[in-house]
């Protein structure tokens, strides 16, 4: 098992979330937001639990890939599996306090001081922690039921793709290594059947 691909996987589940908040328009910058406006954000991170938020955002994401293991040519490559898995979760925790350092002035930018204390009303109060903590049950489930779609987001793309251009072998055997879970750029599956 090329452990290569294993990563590249992995960190492509760590990525996605990042690509959803590229595709937002940017918040033009402004003045540096005052201290009041800083301390009401990290009390948003507090209340809204972001560190345990995004320490359990990648334990769901990382158990996605659990089905791999049932598809590992080697007891070596299961227990490289699991150290990376494990190395990415403690790497997360270790990064969420960066995280929420990098975008504390980026929310203090983009909303009111009135907005901010909003949203700490609400997730301060029983129904905003109960959506938190039943956020994380319903998360877990969402990805795994977004795993049901994603051949049909591909051959929605192909649907789209071929509509635009004139489709060939190549074009049509891309997609159905898509599908398949080929590795695209060697034509290699990347798992064992």
């Amino acid at each position: 098992m090329n452990r290569a691909i294993y990563t590249a996987i992995l960190f492509l589940f760590c990525l996605v979330p990042s690509a959803a908040a590229l595709a937002q328009a940017p918040v033009s910058p402004a003045a540096p937001p005052s201290a009041e406006k800083i301390r009401l954000v990290q009390e948003m991170y507090r209340v809204m639990e972001f560190d345990d938020l995004m320490n359990q955002m990648t334990v769901n994401m990382l158990d996605q890939m659990d089905p791999l293991r049932g598809r590992v040519v080697s007891k070596q490559d299961e227990a490289f599996f699991e150290q990376l898995k494990g190395s990415m979760k403690r790497g997360m925790a270790r990064l969420v306090p960066e995280m929420m350092a990098a975008t504390t002035e980026i929310y203090a930018r983009t909303f009111t001081e009135q907005e901010l204390r909003d949203v700490i009303t609400f997730y301060s109060s029983a129904s905003g922690q109960a959506f938190l903590h039943k956020g994380k049950m319903v998360m877990a489930e969402a990805m795994t039921a977004m795993n049901t779609v994603i051949p049909k987001y591909v051959a929605y793309t192909e649907e789209d793709y071929c509509a635009q251009v004139t489709c060939g072998d190549t074009e049509r055997r891309l997609f159905d290594n898509m599908q398949k879970g080929v590795d695209i750029s060697t034509g290699r599956k990347p798992l064992a059947e």
